[in-house]
């Protein structure tokens, strides 16, 4: 076994791998659920589950990171550094796409109130062609 500074790090790598192996798990599992929730339309508005998840994936990773001394594990590195990645986009996107308090004032089949937009090709829409047809509106949330 090595030592180093008085601490046996023989036996740190493959811990520190599992530390890291169990926290890109969790993240992962996480977004499966999480997207899993989606077409079944079961998102929780405050993921708080997912949100606890997510950080206990991050604090496994970075207790893997700090039990690695092995500076060239690519490994390590590369399931890091996708764990990091997923879980930011993870806390990105709550941070984007967050749902008004409160209830909904619309629901389906009540009048449309008359407004004017532009089509995605730039040309004026006035709802009012729309008397009297069923129509659906969808609007997008999102900063794209």
């Amino acid at each position: 076994m090595d030592h180093a500074y008085g601490v046996t790090i023989g036996y740190s790598r493959p811990m520190a791998l599992l530390f890291t192996v169990i926290g890109f798990a969790l993240i992962t599992l996480t977004w499966v659920i999480y997207l899993a929730a989606i077409p079944r339309e079961t998102v929780p508005a405050r993921p708080i589950g997912h949100v606890v998840a997510m950080l206990v994936g991050l604090a496994a990773v970075a207790v893997g990171l700090a039990r690695s001394f092995d500076p060239i594990d690519v490994l390590s590195i590369v399931l890091t550094v996708s764990a990091l990645g997923l879980a930011g986009f993870f806390f990105f996107l709550l941070t984007i796409a967050r749902l008004p308090d409160g209830e909904l004032q619309v629901g389906v089949g009540d009048a449309l109130l008359g407004f004017t937009t532009h089509d995605s090709s730039g040309m004026p829409v006035n709802t009012d062609a729309w008397q009297g047809q069923r129509i659906l509106l969808k609007f997008f949330r999102g900063k794209w």
